[in-house]
């Protein structure tokens, strides 16, 4: 599978459109036809208060 498709399944779960400026969010580094290997996703939740 090569990046820019985990991109786009992550995208759908959280659009781009939802993030604030200050979030450093889609690919920062590298290259979206890259295949991979592996994929480890690991996201936090917090609840608010």
């Amino acid at each position: 599978m090569k990046i820019k498709e985990i991109l786009s399944i992550l995208e759908e779960m959280a659009p781009l459109a939802y993030a604030e400026d200050f979030d450093n969010v889609g690919l920062l580094v590298g290259n979206q036809e890259t295949m991979l290997q592996e994929f480890w996703f690991v996201t936090m939740l917090w609840k608010l208060l």
